[in-house]
């Protein structure tokens, strides 16, 4: 595992020694489902933010032998398992649905309970200004949400599903002002679960 680590620390200096933005220090993913990847984001010349990611073991959940298996460089026949993640509407349709349930919800236990069911244990939520990992961090970040504007609730827009990537265009406000913010959020599903949440904010209108 050091040696891996060592490895991933001398691209993210490589990166850095030409002028690329890391946003922030290598992540050694301890328990969970991705156990034993190593992950770190960095920012483009435009502005965008990118995923630099290492699993030369595989991942915890490998081990399991899980009907879906997701691609890897390592072995190009996995290809053909990531295929197999075809996007079911009506299964993702009610993740979206548990989402928007979560973040509007008060009653803490039935949010983790429903967290459980819909998150991966080691999700992560990347947003513009930090990233969470975890339910307990993105429970954190609700909590305050919402009692900083008590009386905003969101709304889904649209939701367009592409294979295992779910796009959903929201707003979120008052009952007198329902669009005072809205926003688009990106959800990476990986066997059932979201394991990535990618939130794009427009703007307090």
């Amino acid at each position: 595992m050091l040696f891996i680590l060592l490895i991933f620390t001398a691209a993210v200096k490589y990166l850095k020694s030409k002028g690329v933005k890391v946003l922030g220090d290598p992540f050694v993913t301890p328990s969970g489902d991705t156990q034993g990847e190593t992950w770190v984001y960095f920012e483009t010349p435009w502005g965008s933010k990118l995923e630099l990611v290492s699993y030369p073991n595989g991942k915890a959940y490998e081990k399991t032998s899980p009907k879906v298996t997701l691609w890897s460089p390592k072995n190009e026949s996995a290809s053909v398992s990531s295929r197999n993640e075809i996007a079911d509407t009506k299964k993702y349709n009610t993740i979206v649905e548990r989402h928007f349930e979560i973040w509007n919800g008060t009653d803490q236990k039935k949010r983790f309970a429903d967290m459980n069911d819909i998150y991966s244990s080691s999700i992560e939520m990347v947003d513009s200004h930090f990233i969470a990992v975890g339910n307990d961090e993105i429970n954190k970040f609700i909590v305050d949400l919402q009692q900083k504007n008590p009386s905003f609730k969101f709304t889904v827009k649209s939701v367009e599903i592409n294979n295992n990537i779910i796009r959903v265009y929201w707003k979120n406000g008052p009952k007198s002002k329902p669009a005072a913010v809205t926003g688009m959020d990106l959800f990476v599903i990986e066997n059932g679960k979201v394991q990535k949440l990618y939130v794009f904010v427009d703007g307090i209108k």
